[in-house]
């Protein structure tokens, strides 16, 4: 009996010896002198093992940053310990932590070299659930579209640079495309499925000169096209210095327009300006600030007067509103931090479409 208890002791011990052998074969002294390239290896190895990213190469930045600061930490600890060298074990147990949370991370914010590419992705997921491709959006909503677009980008750089972050949450930047695009986008699939309802006329024969100028009817195909290039001249601006606070206003009125164009069996320049008229008005008064005034002194806007046209887009008196920002950095309308005078503007002495 004595010896079968013996024997199995032995058993026993030499079960622990190699376990231990093998635990002293895996775990091993990394120097101080290869230990970031040790990190780089296991991050990269733990990265191989555990997930299956195709677009790591995108986050090349990132990781090498984690590396930096797994290195930090171990080195710190050397110091602590008062030695060169650090346990494997150690190593493997940080580098795998902190690149986990690492993924984690990757998967959940978009950095700022991919915020555009995000943008694009989520506006086209958005579109997608309305039934639209991006590429079918009517030519009148077009700038429209670039200035949602735009506003999206520059209100998630604000939420960056408030937060002094290189990067935004993905839920950010989902709900900004939403907030800008969802009822854009059902504007446009209301445009899109009224244009495939409406009667066509007999096309009128192709002016033989100038458009603009001829009483020949204007073809059907062309109509569009050559409503807003006499809305824009009218207006005296072009797609890229009609205001961004009457782009909807005027993408709406070009509808309204061709509307009333489309139920008429000869069209010409000269109605298209007369029934345009009354539509463009409106936005020229509002380019011009007729009846608006100063939110800080309440007092109208006239002609002359010198305004100052804030980074979210407010307007004010450029002495009131310098006189603001000196005591707050907020916009007295909507609040926002950190705002700027980004441009300045004389107020016109008078609000009238060109002919």
């Amino acid at each position: 009996m004595n010896n079968v208890i013996t024997k199995c002791a032995a058993l026993a011990l030499m079960g622990l010896l190699t376990i231990n052998c093998s635990l002293e074969v895996s775990s091993y002294p990394v120097e101080r002198s290869s230990l970031k390239n040790n990190i780089r290896q296991r991050s990269k190895s733990y990265l191989d093992t555990h997930y299956n990213l195709s677009n790591i190469n995108d986050y090349d930045i990132e990781l090498e940053t984690e590396i930096d600061i797994i290195f930090d930490d171990l080195n710190g600890r050397m110091n602590t310990y008062q030695q060169d060298y650090i346990d494997s074990y150690e190593i493997e147990e940080i580098v795998n932590n902190r690149i986990s949370n690492l993924i984690n991370t990757i998967e959940n914010v978009v950095y700022e070299h991919q915020i555009d590419a995000v943008i694009t992705q989520e506006v086209e997921a958005l579109a997608a659930q309305k039934g639209l491709l991006v590429r079918d959006i009517p030519y009148t909503m077009n700038y429209e579209y670039n200035a949602k677009r735009n506003e999206i980008r520059n209100n998630l750089e604000r939420s960056m640079r408030l937060n002094r972050s290189n990067n935004v949450r993905k839920q950010d930047v989902v709900h900004e495309v939403f907030a800008k695009l969802d009822y854009f986008f059902d504007r446009a699939k209301s445009r899109i499925n009224a244009s495939q309802h409406t009667w066509h006329p007999t096309p009128a024969p192709q002016p033989t000169t100038s458009w603009h100028t001829t009483q020949q009817g204007i073809a059907l195909y062309e109509l569009e096209q050559k409503t807003i290039d006499i809305a824009y001249n009218m207006l005296g601006v072009n797609p890229d210095t009609l205001p961004a606070r009457v782009v909807s206003d005027f993408s709406d009125a070009i509808q309204r327009i061709l509307r009333t164009l489309r139920g008429m069996s000869r069209v010409t320049a000269n109605d298209i300006k007369r029934i345009a008229r009354p539509e463009l008005q409106r936005i020229c008064d509002n380019m011009n600030y007729k009846d608006e005034s100063c939110s800080i002194c309440l007092d109208e806007y006239h002609g002359g007067d010198r305004v100052g046209i804030l980074s979210c887009e407010h307007i004010f008196h450029k002495d009131c509103i310098y006189s603001w920002l000196n005591r707050q950095k907020t916009c007295p309308l909507c609040r926002k931090n950190n705002v700027i005078v980004a441009k300045m503007k004389d107020v016109p002495y008078s609000s009238q479409l060109r002919n």
